[in-house]
Order: structure tokens, then C-alpha cells, then sequence
């Protein structure tokens, strides 16, 4: 009998757990596709921090037990699974023209300078954009200038800035530059960098030389995952970042330790062979920036600020949180 009465109460709880699982889903796939994978597995997480809660504390009800069991496990078959069962909306490139990325022995790649490139991505084939990127004599986004302009206004950061999938007049710096046409903006920066280009930027480059105009203001636009392009991250590592610099803390100042990926190859090697788990893709490491990373990359914006008043006096030096 207290077999039985066992075998209902689990199938009760799977039932339970299942009809929260597909609610939870087909509300998160309402509101946001794209993110489906990563709400299901933080209720994954979720599960088995609250299951190994009950088992510590030797709880009395296996209704709920088992409800954050079976949800945990629908939670991690749906993430090794979902890309066969939900087709993410995001854009697709179609195709491009022009130059490439190249390699940088400091910044990790940029683009060439005098140089193009065309973009055309696609959604689910109904939408699209024709994206031109134009690149001038130093490598940076093409912008306005006017040989008569007094002042300067410079921009760095990521995508974000830099206008990734938009052409030319449609970038941040440009509607900037729309709200001051008497000033000459430039834009310095490009997708996927973080900022410890920018501070390289600013240290080694003669910008001054480069704009015309004083420079009165440079802006950096920061974005919560710059924390993850300063220092090791499994899937940006993956992807883009194992070439960047590094920086470390050198007495008050900061200096380059190589790349990133020269700093880190142990955790890069591991994650390498442990790729052949699928299951693990998902799942970010480290799992949130630590407090050293975050003292590392305001040391960084710091030191972008001192640069810019030494080597610019005038100039004020602002970050822009994103």
C-alpha cells in the first residue's frame, strides 16, 4: 500500500512539474525566445539548489521534492535539446562585401584602414538590413570632418558605439555629431572590443595628431559585458577574446601581461576538451564576474580617465553606462 500510495504521489508531483514547465516556457517564449535556454536553465539551477536544500534539511513533503526534481531534469533535457525544438529568432547574415577583420598584435583584430564593408542580414526572411561600414585613414568608423571645427569629441566601446549591423548615419557617434554639427566626432571603436582597447588607444596612439579640433570630451561606453572581454570566459574566449590584451595591477599602475589567452591557458585547454559535452555549452564559466574582475575593469576606466587628462588636458573623460 505505501508502495502505491509512493508511486501516485511521484506521478502527481511529475505531472505537477511538467504542466509548470510548459507554462513557464510557453510564457518565456511569448515574451522572448531568444532567451528561452538561459531563464529554463537558471530554473534548472534553481531546482537542485532548492533539492539539495531539502535534502540538507531533511525535509518531510516528497510532493515538493520530487516537483523540483522532475523540473530540473525537464530543465536540462530542454537545454540539450532546444535548438532542435524552438527555432531562435535572430538575424542571419545573407551576405557581405569588402574587407575583413585583421589581425592586431595589440588590440587582437581591427579593421584596415581606407577600407569598406558591406553587410546584409536577414530575419526569418520577411526583414532585412544593408548595413555599409566605411573605415578612414586610421581605421576608425567614417565620420563628418570639418577642417574649420574648433572641437573634438571622441567616442570608445563596443558595438554598441562602434553600430554593428547599421551603416555610417545611423551610429551612436553619428546622431551625437547631428546634435553638434559644429564639433568633429569620432568614432573609436568596434565591435566585440572592451576597455582595455580603449585605454590602449588612448596610452599609444598620437590621437591628437589624428582629429582636428580640441579634443574637449571622450566618452566610453560601457556595457555590463565588458567584465567578461577583460579576463577568462568560456564562451568569449571561444569566440573572440583569446587574443585580447590583458592587463594586471603593476604597484598604482597597470601593464600588459600578453593576451588573454596566454594568461589563461590552462582553464582555455580544459574547457577545449569538455566542449565534447554538448551539455555544458549553455552553461556560462565563470558564472558571474568575480569582485577581482570588477576592481580590474574600473581600474581600467580609471586609467583611461588619468590618460586622457595627461595626455589631453582639457578634455573630460566620461563613461556612459549602457
Amino acid at each position: 500500500m505505501q508502495t502505491i500510495l509512493y508511486v501516485l504521489k511521484s506521478l502527481i508531483s511529475l505531472l505537477i512539474a511538467f504542466i509548470a514547465f510548459a507554462v513557464i516556457a510557453i510564457v518565456i517564449s511569448a515574451l522572448n525566445k531568444q532567451n528561452l535556454d538561459a531563464y529554463l536553465m537558471g530554473g534548472a539551477w534553481l531546482g537542485i539548489v532548492l533539492l539539495f536544500f531539502l535534502l540538507r534539511k531533511k525535509h518531510k513533503s516528497p510532493l515538493v521534492f520530487h516537483v523540483f526534481l522532475y523540473f530540473s531534469f525537464f530543465s536540462f533535457v530542454f537545454i540539450v535539446f532546444s535548438s532542435s525544438l524552438i527555432a531562435p529568432v535572430q538575424w542571419q547574415l545573407a551576405g557581405q562585401q569588402g574587407c575583413d577583420k585583421e589581425p592586431d598584435a595589440t588590440l587582437g583584430y581591427r579593421y584596415p584602414a581606407d577600407s569598406f564593408k558591406r553587410e546584409v542580414w536577414v530575419l526569418n526572411q520577411h526583414d532585412s538590413i544593408d548595413a555599409m561600414y566605411t573605415f578612414d585613414h586610421y581605421g576608425r568608423r567614417k565620420m563628418p570632418e570639418n577642417d574649420t571645427a574648433s572641437e573634438a569629441i571622441l567616442f570608445f566601446g563596443c558595438s554598441h558605439t562602434f553600430g554593428d549591423m547599421v551603416s555610417d548615419t545611423q551610429t551612436l557617434p553619428y546622431y551625437y555629431y547631428l546634435k553638434h554639427p559644429t564639433a568633429n566626432v569620432y568614432n573609436y571603436a568596434l565591435d566585440g572590443w572592451g576597455p582595455q582597447q580603449a585605454l590602449i588607444q588612448l596610452q599609444q596612439w598620437d590621437i591628437p595628431a589624428q582629429v582636428c579640433g580640441k579634443v574637449t570630451n571622450v566618452y566610453y561606453v560601457y556595457i555590463p559585458d565588458h567584465l567578461r572581454r577583460i579576463t577568462f570566459s568560456k564562451q568569449h574566449c571561444k569566440n573572440w577574446t583569446e587574443f585580447f590584451p590583458y592587463f594586471i595591477k603593476s604597484g598604482d599602475s597597470l601593464k600588459i601581461a600578453g593576451t588573454i589567452g596566454e594568461h589563461f591557458k590552462k582553464p582555455i585547454s580544459f574547457w577545449d576538451h569538455m566542449s565534447a559535452l554538448k551539455i555544458l555549452d549553455p552553461i556560462p564559466y565563470p558564472l558571474w564576474p568575480s569582485v577581482k574582475d570588477e576592481n580590474l575593469c574600473a581600474e581600467i576606466l580609471l586609467a583611461m580617465q588619468k590618460t586622457s587628462t595627461a595626455r589631453v588636458p582639457a578634455a573630460r573623460c566620461k563613461a556612459i553606462i549602457y
